[in-house]
């Protein structure tokens, strides 16, 4: 499920809006452009956002595994 969402929340991403017979963009009630899909791609790694970014994901990872750790150690101290 977690592997399956990553693409949504993939920080790489342009959107690719639908499009009718003539090329010109769909809107939606709102006036919006349809988004059909997004191209997803890998970042340039010599830009500083790029490193930013990364840093993040792996604190954010990091933090969670810390969390589950300390849930089993009081888990077993319960006990």
């Amino acid at each position: 499920f977690i592997t399956g969402s990553l693409g949504v929340v993939w920080p790489w991403k342009k959107a690719i809006f639908r499009r009718n017979e003539e090329g010109l963009f769909l809107f939606d009630k709102t006036g919006n452009r349809i988004i059909d899909n997004y191209d997803r791609y890998l970042p340039a790694f010599h830009e500083p956002n790029t490193w930013i970014a990364i840093f993040l994901i792996i604190t954010g990872a990091l933090l969670v595994l810390w969390l589950a750790w300390a849930e089993l150690k009081n888990k077993k101290q319960d006990e």
